[in-house]
């Protein structure tokens, strides 16, 4: 599986399982020597990742309108 097909599969209602992420990860090849140098990123903070290895928890990215909806019944918006 490549990055690609991973980011597809999310949507807002069910998110993507952390192990997908993981599994896309490992497949998509990703030179993480390149990958420090190019975002000043360390070792540690890259490898914090396999964290996800065999999750079933699932991450959701829902857009502000989203969150807007489900949270309208609880409170009232007074500034954006």
């Amino acid at each position: 599986m490549v990055m690609e097909d991973t980011v597809a599969k999310w949507n807002t209602r069910c998110g993507v399982r952390m192990d997908d992420i993981w599994r896309a990860w490992k497949g998509a090849g990703i030179d993480q020597d390149s990958l420090m140098s190019m975002m000043g990123w360390r070792e540690d903070v890259i490898n914090t990742i396999a964290l996800y290895d065999s999750k079933d928890a699932r991450l959701s990215f829902p857009t502000l309108e989203e969150v807007q909806t489900t949270l309208s019944d609880y409170f009232e918006e007074i500034a954006m």
